[in-house]
Formats: C-alpha cells, sequence, structure tokens
C-alpha cells in the first residue's frame, strides 16, 4: 500500500525555481543500458555516469546511488537538474498536476522547467499529473483514480503493493522490446524466486517513466487554451520543456503573452535522451553562463552541432531557444548588485521616473516677428540710401 511521507503543502522560498516532472529519464546508464542492452553516449563523446568529469561542480552528483567523486551525471534529470539549480542557491518548488503548477507560475518563480508528454493539437496541450481519476492519451479519456494529488514527481502504476510506483521508486512499468508498449513489470528482475526464471529474465528497468500507454492512466492533457485561462502574471519566468510538439503553438504563445522571458522548447518529436541537455542547461546556469550559452551547450551534447538538408528528428535534437542568447538568470551565487531604489523627484539624463515638475532643458519659443520687423527696416532703409546716391549720380 502506497504510504505518503510528507503530502503536497504550502511552502515558502526565498529564490524559487519550479521544476515539474511527469514524464522523464531515470537512471538510464546506471540501471536500464542493462535492460537495453547499450550505455547512452552523448554526441560529445562523454558516456554519463561512467566518464569522470574535472570540474568540481559535479562531485558526488551520483551519490545517491553509491558512486562518490566527480562524474557526468546520468539520465536522471527529475534529481540531477535540482542537484545543479541548488547549487547557484535556488529553491526548488516541486509541483506535478495542473492547478498547484499554474498557481505556482502566477504567484512567480524566476524558471520553470518540466518534462512531461506534449502535444501539438487543439492550441498545443501538455499532461499532468491527475488527482481526478480522468486522465488524458491523445483526447482519449479513462478514468483511473489515484490517492497521491500533487507527488513531487510521478510514477508509474502496475499492480497495488510491490509492483506498484512511487515517489522513491518511479519506474515498474516498462516497454516492451517486442511490442513496444508499457507492459513489463520492471520489479520482477528484483524478486529472487523470479529473477532466474523466464519472467525474470525479460523484466528490467526501461529508464523512462510514463511512457507510451498505460503509463498514462495517471496524467490528463491541458490545453494552451486551459493555460491561458489559468495563468496571470507570471513575472517574467524562464521556461525550459522537454516536451514534444509545443513550440509555436497557442501554448508557446500563451506562455510569452502572460510574461515569460525565454523558453527552450521543441517544435518535433523530443527524444528521451534531450535530458542530458537539460541537465546541462541547469549546470551552466549554475556557472554562469548566460541562457543562449547554457542552451548551445547542452544541445551540443545530444546532437549535431549544424544544419543538414535533411533536417529532422532522427539526426538531430530540433529543441529551439526564444529569446535573448545575451539574456542572464538572476541566481543568488550570480547576482548583480541590487537596484537603488528611487523615492521623490529625480531627473536621470532628462527623465523623471515620477513625473517632471520642472523642464531645465525647456525649449522656449522665440520672438523671431521682432527679427522679422528689424530685418525689413533695415533693407528699407539700406534700399532708400542706395536709391538717394543713386539719384544723385545723376
Amino acid at each position: 500500500m502506497l504510504k505518503i511521507i510528507k503530502p503536497s503543502q504550502e511552502e515558502h522560498f526565498y529564490y524559487p525555481v519550479l521544476n515539474s516532472w511527469i514524464t522523464y529519464a531515470h537512471r538510464f546508464n546506471e540501471r536500464a543500458s542493462k535492460y537495453w542492452g547499450f550505455n547512452y553516449t552523448c554526441a560529445s563523446g562523454i558516456t554519463p555516469y561512467y566518464e569522470p568529469s574535472n570540474h568540481p561542480i559535479d562531485n558526488n552528483v551520483l551519490a545517491k546511488y553509491g558512486k562518490y567523486g566527480s562524474y557526468w551525471p546520468d539520465l536522471t534529470e527529475s534529481e540531477i537538474v535540482p542537484f545543479y539549480l541548488k547549487k547557484a542557491g535556488y529553491d526548488i518548488a516541486y509541483t506535478t498536476n495542473f492547478s498547484a503548477t499554474m498557481e505556482n507560475l502566477n504567484r512567480g518563480v524566476i524558471m520553470w522547467l518540466e518534462c512531461t508528454h506534449g502535444w501539438h493539437g487543439d492550441s498545443g496541450s501538455l499532461s499532468f499529473w491527475n488527482p481526478y481519476g480522468v486522465p488524458g492519451f491523445f483526447g482519449i479519456n479513462i478514468s483511473l483514480p489515484t490517492i497521491e494529488p500533487n507527488p513531487w514527481r510521478g510514477y508509474e502504476i502496475y499492480l497495488p503493493g510491490y509492483l506498484d510506483g512511487c515517489t522513491e521508486e518511479p519506474d515498474v512499468l516498462s516497454q516492451s522490446k517486442l511490442l513496444g508498449i508499457d507492459i513489463v513489470p520492471a520489479k520482477l528482475k528484483d524478486i529472487p524466486i523470479i529473477k532466474n526464471t523466464l519472467l525474470g529474465r525479460i523484466a528490467g528497468y526501461d529508464g523512462n517513466i510514463i511512457t507510451v500507454l498505460f503509463g498514462r492512466l495517471r496524467t490528463k492533457d491541458y490545453t494552451g487554451y486551459d493555460m491561458d485561462k489559468a495563468l496571470g502574471n507570471i513575472h517574467s519566468c524562464g521556461f525550459n520543456a522537454g516536451s514534444c510538439l509545443i513550440s509555436n503553438t497557442y501554448l508557446h504563445l500563451t506562455l510569452m503573452r502572460h510574461g515569460s522571458v525565454f523558453q527552450v522548447i521543441d517544435p518535433w518529436e523530443t527524444s528521451w535522451y534531450s535530458a542530458f541537455a537539460m541537465e546541462m542547461f541547469a549546470r551552466d546556469i549554475a556557472l554562469g553562463k548566460t541562457v543562449g550559452e547554457a542552451f548551445t551547450n547542452g544541445i551540443m551534447q545530444t546532437g549535431i552541432g549544424y544544419l543538414t538538408k535533411q533536417w529532422w528528428w532522427d539526426i538531430k535534437e530540433n529543441v529551439c531557444y526564444f529569446g535573448d542568447p545575451d539574456l542572464k538568470v538572476w541566481s543568488p551565487l550570480h547576482s548583480w548588485d541590487k537596484p537603488e531604489a528611487i523615492e521623490g523627484y529625480v531627473t536621470i539624463n532628462g527623465h523623471t521616473p515620477y513625473g517632471a515638475t520642472e523642464y531645465p532643458h525647456e525649449i522656449k519659443e522665440k520672438s523671431f516677428g521682432l527679427y522679422v520687423v528689424a530685418f525689413l527696416v533695415a533693407v528699407v532703409a539700406i534700399g532708400a540710401v542706395y536709391m538717394k546716391k543713386k539719384f544723385r549720380e545723376v
């Protein structure tokens, strides 16, 4: 039976960054590689989890799973992204259902990083954890109630009891290598009496949470229209999405209209290995790099660095950046001087923030009429003298 140790509750943060992990990679090279029969290696040549790092920011990034020292992190963005964000001094807020996520965005967060299923139809949509038992799958709703309304990260469903998922072990439903749908009970691999049987040998952890079919029975799709109604001012929030197909949709436009200053977002399918790009994005923000640098460095880890005639998802990772590449996200570690508060009347290069009462650079209208009259009198006088002289000569 699921035991909830810490229920969803009101918390207060000084420097909040919102994380929403509903569909994500989990311990891929460490554990899922044994199920699939290969390790993921980045385009840069790095093999996450196994490759040592010479940078101190990576120290003990894998310590939770008994691997100490500096290594390039595994594909586990629900744990690795917060690890790096905390290095920058941020406080991490977690939400998975729609209402809590929208409320946090309206209250104000510095960034929102998420990974969940996305879709481009009907204004664009994102799937959120569904506490009420009306999940969505490409517009098809099938009721499956759950007792946890807003877990800190999503998890898969199998059978009540040992085989079911939870936030501590979210990866319990694996994709069949033969059928391509998520029907394999992952935890059978760990049961001593079963692990050496046929069932035990075909079981294993696939490293992807809530994939294509049954895992989605605890999610519901919300459209760009739903988000537009729910959002107010989201206070210059940055957005990094691991979701498919939501770029250039009304959902994307909604985030911009409500105040998002940058978006890392995909117009096409997003591959599972984009998890490493998002981890590197958080890492580079913690290192004080610009958003453009963090995006570029992350995407170069997971795809080629140039365009080809065949521009499609199977030859490069097509996550795109919308925003100023020179933008820097404020963080407690890489902060800038607090702006000086201005009160009362002040003039800054001719600008008065609180309204003008004096006009030191005012251009006053001059009495040009007097100058014209004087000029005409002078012309007449000169003309008279000239004509008088001419008459004398005659």
